[in-house]
């Protein structure tokens, strides 16, 4: 996938997170971006790491750079004490992406916005839980996974991430 074509979905992915969360921040992008390849057959061909908020890319972190050096993506400062949201620039507003691709963006935008930003963080966490053991590592096997990454959590919260998860796999398979 050429850098056109991650443009065009990271950008429908970015329109969708500010019409539904009316924000959407570097870490929102990040985790939606995850999401995205993780439930969908979208595969923009991004790493991704876990660090302390979730998945992280520093592909896609270069990739947004150049999308904003390319006139696709532009960062919007906000009032103190919030950090600068992206926004598709008007160059490429109404550039279309697939009906499919479309589809799973959509999907994606509104799953996130059910959670908050907490629990964002904590069903992408378990996502990639569930990505780097394997969907058929038993989900206990996979709460206990968690907890070792996010000591801070009760088990039935990391016990609900996890059944979160799968929930949002098996939905967006079927998109």
């Amino acid at each position: 996938m050429n850098w056109k074509e991650r443009a065009s979905v990271v950008s429908a992915l970015t329109e969708s997170l500010n019409q539904r969360l009316g924000w959407c921040g570097e870490a929102h992008l990040q985790k939606a971006v995850f999401l995205l390849q993780a439930v969908s057959k979208v595969n923009l061909l991004y790493e991704f790491t876990l660090d302390r908020d979730g998945p992280f890319s520093f592909d896609l972190r270069d990739d947004l750079a150049l999308f904003r050096s390319r006139d696709v993506l532009r960062l919007e400062p906000q009032p103190v004490p919030y950090g600068p949201t992206y926004v598709v620039s008007e160059a490429v507003k109404g550039l279309g992406t697939e009906p499919t691709v479309r589809r799973e963006v959509e999907f994606v935008a509104t799953k996130l916005s059910g959670f908050g930003e907490v629990g964002f963080a904590r069903l992408v966490t378990a996502l990639f839980v569930t990505q780097s053991m394997g969907r058929d590592t038993p989900a206990e096997t996979r709460v206990h996974r968690f907890m070792e990454l996010k000591p801070q959590l009760q088990p039935e919260t990391a016990r609900l991430a996890v059944a979160a998860a799968d929930q949002v796999a098996r939905e967006g398979a079927q998109v």
